[in-house]
C-alpha cells in the first residue's frame, strides 16, 4: 500500500506536464520516411495552413470613418504576438517604376492615409486597376473585403494558440461593435483553435458524466456509499496513472488518448464491482472479514486477470499499425488496464481490511416460483432414484402447472 502511494504520487507529479496535441494531423509516425521529407519540405517553403482569414461583405466599409476603423483593426491584429504579418486593403502595395535606379519598387497604395472621401474613392480605384487583387482581397462585384492573418507555427502548434485567437477575437469584436459591420472567420488556425478547445472540455464532461452513471448504478445496486466510494477511489488513482503514463513517454492528449480516462471508468468499475459483490457473498454467509477477502482474491481474482489481460492484448495491438495516434493509444491503454487490474487488487483489499466491516445488503426477498426453481436444482444434484433417472422431467411438471 506504501508502495502504491509512493508511484502514484511520483504519477501525479508528472501528469502535472501532461500537454494537450494541437497537431490533430499527427497520423503517420515521425520516423516514416514520406513524413520526414514532407517535414523538411515545410521547414524550406513554409505551409498554407497558418492563415487565418475574417471576412466582412458591407459596402458601408468603403465610407471613410469605418475605413479608418479598418486600418486600426489591422495595425491592431498585426501587433498581436504570435502574429506574422497582415493583407488587407489598407495595407495594400502597388507596383511602381523607380526611373532613377532603374527598377522597381512596391509603395502603399493607401499612404498617406486619406483624410477626405473623395480621396479615399480614388486609392479604391486604383486598388481596382490592380486586377491582381481583384478575387483575392477585394470582390468588386459584391464589395466583400478580407484580412488575411499570417499565424506563426510555433505559437499555431502549441498551447498559446488559444491565447493568439483570444486576442485577434478581443479585437474583430470590438470593430463589429464600432462599425456594426459582420465579420466571419474561416482557416485552420480558428478550426484549430475551436476544435482544441472543444476536445478539451467534452473530454472532461464525458468522464464526469461516466463517473456520475457509474455511481449511480453502483448505488442503486449495492444500496451503500461505501461501495461507490471505494470504486471511485480506484478509477481515480487510475486515471492519475494514466496522465502520469502519458507525460513519462512523451505524448500529448490526443483525441484518442484523450479517451483512455473514460474506457478506465468502464474497465475498473466491473473489476471492483466483482470483488465488492464476492466480498458481500461470503461476508453474509460467515461473517469473517479476512477469509471473506482471501476468498475473493483467490477466486475473483484470477477472473479479472483474465478480463483485464484479454482487453489489454485487444489495446496493444494498435501498438503493431504505422499510425503515431493509435499506436500511442494502444501503448497507453495497454498499460494502464494491467495496473487497473493491480490498483484494484491492492486498494480493495486494502480498504476492507482498515474500515470496519460494513452490513452486506439484504438479500432480495424470493418468491414461490424461485423457491420452486432452487428445489428442482438441488434434486437435479442429489443422487437420483431410476424413476428419476428415466422421467427427470416429470418433476418439473408441478413447477410449470402452478402458473397456469
Amino acid at each position: 500500500m506504501l508502495i502504491l502511494a509512493v508511484l502514484t504520487a511520483f504519477m501525479g507529479y508528472h501528469a502535472r506536464n501532461v500537454e494537450m496535441s494541437y497537431d490533430f494531423a499527427n497520423v503517420v509516425s515521425p520516423d516514416d520516411p514520406d513524413m520526414q521529407y514532407f517535414t523538411r519540405f515545410k521547414q524550406t517553403f513554409g505551409e498554407d495552413g497558418n492563415v487565418l482569414v475574417v471576412g466582412m461583405q458591407d459596402k458601408s466599409i468603403y465610407q471613410l470613418q469605418k475605413f479608418k476603423q479598418l486600418q486600426k483593426l489591422t495595425e491592431q491584429v498585426s501587433q498581436v504576438e504570435g502574429v506574422k504579418g497582415v493583407i488587407a486593403l489598407p495595407s495594400l502595395v502597388q507596383v511602381v517604376k523607380d526611373t532613377a535606379e532603374r527598377k522597381f519598387t512596391t509603395q502603399n497604395i493607401f499612404a498617406p492615409f486619406p483624410q477626405t472621401q473623395s480621396r479615399l474613392d480614388s486609392l479604391l480605384q486604383v486598388v481596382e486597376n490592380q486586377h491582381f487583387y481583384n478575387g483575392q482581397i477585394i470582390n468588386q462585384k459584391t464589395g466583400a473585403t478580407l484580412l488575411a492573418i499570417t499565424v506563426d507555427p510555433a505559437y499555431l502548434n502549441s498551447a498559446r494558440r488559444v491565447e493568439v485567437m483570444d486576442n485577434i477575437s478581443a479585437l474583430t469584436e470590438q470593430f463589429t461593435k464600432d462599425t456594426k459591420i459582420q465579420l466571419h472567420y474561416a482557416g485552420l488556425p480558428y478550426v484549430r483553435a475551436v476544435m482544441t478547445t472543444k476536445v478539451a472540455s467534452e473530454m472532461k464532461l464525458f468522464l464526469v458524466l461516466a463517473l456520475l452513471v457509474t455511481a449511480v448504478t453502483l448505488f442503486i445496486f449495492f444500496r451503500s456509499f461505501y461501495a461507490v466510494l471505494v470504486p471511485m477511489l480506484v478509477i481515480s488513482v487510475v486515471v492519475v496513472w494514466v496522465m502520469g503514463t502519458i507525460s513519462l513517454f512523451g505524448y500529448k492528449i490526443s483525441l484518442l488518448t484523450g479517451l483512455i480516462p473514460s474506457i478506465i471508468v468502464v474497465i475498473g468499475i466491473p473489476n471492483t464491482t466483482y470483488l465488492l459483490a464476492r466480498y458481500h457473498f461470503d461476508y453474509r454467509r460467515h461473517g469473517n472479514k479476512v477469509l471473506a477477502l482471501t476468498r475473493v482474491i483467490s477466486k475473483i481474482g484470477l477472473v479479472n486477470l483474465v478480463n483485464n489481460a484479454t482487453t489489454a492484448i485487444g489495446f496493444i495491438v494498435f501498438t503493431f499499425t504505422h499510425i503515431a495516434i493509435l499506436y500511442e493509444f494502444g501503448v497507453v491503454a495497454g498499460i494502464n488496464i494491467f495496473v487497473t487490474f493491480i490498483i484494484s487488487m491492492i486498494l480493495v483489499r486494502a480498504v476492507f481490511l482498515l474500515a470496519a466491516a460494513n452490513r452486506a445488503p439484504a438479500a432480495p426477498p424470493r418468491c414461490q416460483a424461485t423457491e420452486q426453481a432452487a428445489g428442482v436444482l438441488r434434486f437435479y444434484r442429489a443422487p437420483q432414484a431410476p424413476a428419476g433417472i428415466l422421467f427427470p422431467h416429470a418433476y418439473t411438471w408441478p413447477l410449470f402447472l402452478g402458473h397456469l
